[in-house]
């Protein structure tokens, strides 16, 4: 998410975990905005079982 910003912080804390680095707005972000949405393809899932057929066969 280059040249975003994720609120209106723009402090954070980074904690280092071994080869990771986790990091962590210093005021609670609501993130859901970037990642409450997925493209499935289709308009509406009637039957959940065939959706889940034909969605694993396209995979």
């Amino acid at each position: 998410m280059e040249g975003k910003e994720l609120g209106q912080t723009k402090e954070v804390i980074i904690l280092s975990q071994g080869d990771h680095l986790k990091i962590i707005p210093k005021n609670k972000v609501d993130l859901t905005r970037f990642f409450d949405k997925v493209d499935l393809g289709v308009d509406a899932i009637g039957d959940w079982g065939s959706f889940e057929s034909a969605f694993d066969e396209e995979v």
